[in-house]
């Protein structure tokens, strides 16, 4: 039997090595470039440099963007370019946002927060993924790896408002709350969940929160409950939200509930850009 501390560290190395895959993929949040609101009905003419929207990348004439109402009152965008017309569902029902790709490239997609849709814009050539500077760890801890919390049920399942960076605020799905012990401490964190079934999702803050991790809190998934209603969590797998890499996502910030009078020592350190990711192209 392999010794606890070489299968944490096995399994965490492999866990590592696909979170650096994603962030850094062409498409991954280090090239996000854009976030653009979108006020009224539209249309809106979109440009590099001029425009409705100026994206500040892609061709100077990119095309136009309109909106049209579906059926069930959602609403539905379509993108008209010198290739074509391209409709972009957005992420409402909580699946993916349909997107664009666009020569070079350039991705668009349409998001919706609350009540508000915005226009998301990546760039593989983005300075924050060409320049990308690495992520930093605190080492793999017995002490954060098998952490049993107890799920103790909503009922019925309510919705959360948690408020995020752009100043808004976003409904998440909260299924119920996780109760667990450290060094006889007793705390809870509630849980969010896309739809039943799946993982959980917890956004926490603790006490390294602005000095040796990022300063806005960051997340954490755990399989859903046994059928003894037992949760574990794994900290040393605690990343940094997307909004500790690009200006432009929209991360729900951690709920008063979810905030810990501890320093959780685990998981991903504060990100540290280099210049020239913060100088531009």
């Amino acid at each position: 039997m392999r010794p606890p501390q070489y299968q944490l560290e096995e399994e965490l190395r492999e866990w590592r090595e696909e979170r650096l895959e994603r962030l850094t993929a062409p498409h991954g949040w280090l090239s996000l470039v854009g976030l653009h609101w979108l006020e009224g009905a539209g249309p809106w003419r979109l440009g590099r440099e001029s425009g409705d929207l100026v994206l500040g990348v892609g061709p100077e004439a990119l095309g136009i963007l309109w909106s049209e109402t579906e059926p069930d009152g959602s609403r539905a965008f379509h993108l008209v370019t010198g290739e074509g017309r391209i409709r972009l569902a957005t992420d409402a029902r909580g699946e993916p946002a349909g997107h664009a790709e666009l020569e070079g490239g350039l991705r668009l997609a349409v998001i919706r927060r609350g009540e508000r849709h915005a226009l998301r814009v990546w760039d593989p050539e983005a300075p924050t993924r060409r320049h990308f500077a690495g992520l930093e760890h605190y080492p793999p801890s017995l002490r954060w790896w098998l952490v049993r919390a107890r799920f103790e049920p909503h009922d019925p399942v309510r919705e959360l408002e948690v408020p995020d960076v752009t100043g808004g605020l976003q409904r998440l799905r909260n299924p119920g709350r996780l109760r667990f012990e450290i060094d006889g401490r007793g705390f809870t964190l509630e849980a969010f969940q896309e739809a039943p079934g799946e993982r959980l999702f917890l956004v926490f803050a603790d006490r390294t929160n602005g000095r040796e991790t990022y300063g806005g809190g960051r997340f954490l998934y755990a399989d859903p409950p046994d059928a003894e209603g037992t949760v574990r969590l794994d900290f040393n797998r605690a990343f940094n939200p997307p909004c500790a890499f690009t200006a432009f996502a929209t991360c729900p910030l951690p709920p008063p509930e979810n905030r810990l009078d501890l320093a959780i020592e685990a998981g991903e350190k504060r990100y540290r850009p280099g210049e020239e990711a913060l100088s531009g192209p």
